[in-house]
């Protein structure tokens, strides 16, 4: 059985929003190959859940057994603290007269799971309006923040309507500043962003409050992140996180429709939610069902967004940019970046595996 297809069995038998009969546990021998996978899609933290919940820790080999509680409670601190500094953020920038929305992850473990050491997040993500960009930046100086060495350097990334920052003192945290809800300039279309800053609502957590999108609005979020940037099969995190706001909050279908269908996106938003109820096994409302009628043209665009090839994504992209200059540099970027800039691309990808 591949491992990918264990995790995820393993999960339904111990964690929400589904039960279901359990996996047998690899031999002992296999377990070193399980949480590396379970890193990569997102899930180490569930699993230890998942384990704990039925019982199994202690079947586990003893190294793999503190492999996975040190995976959980790595998660835990770490989404603590990202959730702790998002409210400080937030509370620095509202009162310099900044709104911002805490996105992503940060948010995700703030409204939808009860226990933090459930979802990881690889850095804070948080939206301000392009107007106020400039005074976040400034606020975040005085935070303690220092943008990445690598934003001075020829690359793809500078064309990304984010820019990610590094906290100077301990404990060390990137935080990306985002001026529209994603990153690609294809995706950001205007009534996108203006809808979704329309469903934000404002959260209480332990440190204090947090503005989010609102239950619908994180549903269109994750949504389409996971469509346009996690490929066909989908990351499985993600689609747990559809998963959790499919069955566990109230969606306003009829609002969510009636974006989708403006801004094109509805094939892929259809898509993307019937990935996450086939995954987790859930049963998918039947609004989704209409989501899934658009024309060719619409349908056709969607797949463009969705294709993972480097190359036709930066040219998508560039062509969405807002002047020649724009697009020519972006595409630059994407075919001549610095070597330095190349360097740090490759460190990336060696940390992540």
């Amino acid at each position: 059985m591949e491992v990918r297809t264990w995790l995820r069995q393993a999960i339904l038998a111990g964690a929400p929003p589904h039960t279901a009969p359990a996996a047998p546990d690899p031999p002992d021998a296999a377990w070193e190959t399980v949480l590396p996978v379970a890193r990569q899609e997102g899930m180490a933290g569930l699993l230890f859940c998942a384990l704990r919940n039925r019982d199994r820790l202690g079947a586990l080999p003893p190294d793999t057994r503190r492999a996975f509680e040190a995976a959980y409670y790595q998660t835990l601190a770490a989404t603590t603290l990202a959730v702790a500094e998002g409210a400080r953020v937030q509370q620095a920038w509202s009162d310099s007269g900044i709104a911002s929305v805490s996105m992503k992850g940060v948010a995700l473990a703030a409204t939808i799971y009860a226990d933090a050491g459930r979802r990881p997040l690889g850095d804070l993500d948080l939206l301000v309006a392009p107007d106020d960009f400039a005074a976040a930046e400034r606020a975040l100086a005085k935070l303690g923040y220092a943008i990445l060495p690598h934003y001075a350097q020829r690359g793809p990334h500078r064309a990304l309507a984010e820019r990610a920052y590094l906290r100077a003192t301990p404990p060390r945290m990137q935080l990306d500043l985002h001026c529209a809800p994603w990153s690609r300039p294809a995706v950001n279309a205007p009534e996108l962003s203006a809808w979704l800053w329309a469903h934000t609502t404002t959260v209480a957590t332990p440190a204090g409050s947090l503005r989010t999108f609102d239950a619908t609005g994180q549903l269109l979020h994750v949504a389409l992140h996971a469509a346009f940037q996690d490929g066909q099969r989908g990351r499985l995190i993600r689609l747990y996180d559809l998963a959790l706001l499919l069955t566990g909050t109230t969606c306003d279908w009829n609002a969510l429709a009636a974006i989708a269908r403006a801004a094109r996106i509805a094939p892929a938003l259809a898509r993307v939610l019937q990935t996450a109820a086939a995954t987790w096994s859930i049963a998918l409302p039947a609004d989704v069902a209409r989501l899934d009628r658009p024309d060719m043209p619409v349908r056709a665009r969607c797949a463009l967004l969705s294709v993972r090839t480097p190359a036709v994504r930066w040219l998508v992209d560039g062509l969405a940019l807002d002047t020649p200059q724009a697009t020519l540099a972006a595409w630059a970027g994407a075919l001549a970046p610095d070597a330095s800039y190349r360097q740090w691309r490759r460190d990336v990808k060696r940390r992540r595996r």
